[in-house]
C-alpha cells in the first residue's frame, strides 16, 4: 500500500523520496501511451519494459510490483504480461485496416462466406487473426469464421430449444437457428468441443449450463 506524507512516499518496505516517485510515474505513463501510438494492434507495453525502468530510479529498491500497483490505481490496468490504458482497446493497424474492414463487412449478414475468401492473401490472414485474438470474431473450424455476434445469437437458439425440447436433431436444430447445413454442422462441431452441447447418436443434448 502506497502511504503518502507531503515529500517522502513508503513503496513496500522502502521509503522513497514523492518528488522522485512522480517522476517515475510520469517515464512509465509516458512509455506505456507511446507504445498505445505506435502500436495500437498491441494489447499494451510488456512489463518487462518497465522493470530497467524501475531499477534506473530505485537501483537498490526493489520496487517494481508496487509501482505498477500505483500505476493500476493511476488510470491503467494490468493484464497478463502487459500493461495498458484503461480505455484501451486494440485497433487494426494501419497496414490491416482494409482487409479487416473487408471482413468486418462480410460477416455482417447471416450468410457469412467461406473462410478461404479471407485467406487469400498475407494481409487477409494477418487481419482475420487479429479480429479472432481481440475476440471480435469466432474461429468456428478451417471452413468457416464469423462474427462473434452472430455465434453468440446462434449459441442462445441451440441453448433455448435444448432447455425447452430435452434433446434435438440437426434438423431440428437448422430450422430454429434458420441457417444453412454449411453453417450449420461447423457451429454445432463448435459448440460439442466447446463442451456447450453433446452428441448422442443423431441428437444433440445440452451438456451443462454455462
Amino acid at each position: 500500500a502506497m502511504v503518502a506524507s507531503k515529500s517522502v512516499i513508503t513503496a513496500g518496505q522502502w521509503i522513497v523520496k514523492a518528488k522522485d516517485w512522480n517522476t517515475l510515474r510520469e517515464i512509465c505513463s509516458n512509455e506505456i501511451n507511446k507504445e498505445h501510438q505506435e502500436h495500437p494492434e498491441r494489447a499494451g507495453l510488456a512489463l518487462e519494459q518497465l522493470r530497467p525502468v524501475a531499477e534506473a530510479a530505485f537501483g537498490e529498491h526493489n520496487i517494481f510490483e508496487e509501482l505498477i500497483g500505483d500505476l493500476e490505481a493511476n488510470g491503467f490496468k494490468r493484464h497478463q504480461t502487459h500493461i495498458a490504458n484503461r480505455d484501451h482497446k486494440p485497433a487494426l493497424p494501419a497496414h490491416l485496416r482494409d482487409s479487416g474492414n473487408r471482413i468486418r463487412k462480410a460477416l455482417q449478414g447471416d450468410d457469412p462466406p467461406a473462410r478461404k475468401n479471407f485467406n487469400e492473401s498475407p494481409t487477409g490472414r494477418a487481419a482475420l487473426q487479429f479480429l479472432v485474438d481481440t475476440g471480435e470474431v469466432i474461429d468456428v473450424g478451417p471452413e468457416l469464421v464469423m462474427s462473434t455476434a452472430q455465434y453468440n445469437r446462434l449459441k442462445l437458439v441451440v441453448k433455448q430449444h435444448l432447455r425447452k425440447h430435452g434433446q434435438a436433431t440437426a434438423s431440428e436444430l437448422r430450422k430454429a437457428m434458420e441457417t444453412t447445413r454449411r453453417i450449420l454442422i461447423p457451429v454445432l462441431e463448435k459448440m460439442d468441443r466447446d463442451g456447450l452441447t453433446a452428441r448422442r447418436g443423431d441428437v444433440r443434448v445440452l451438456r451443462k449450463e454455462d
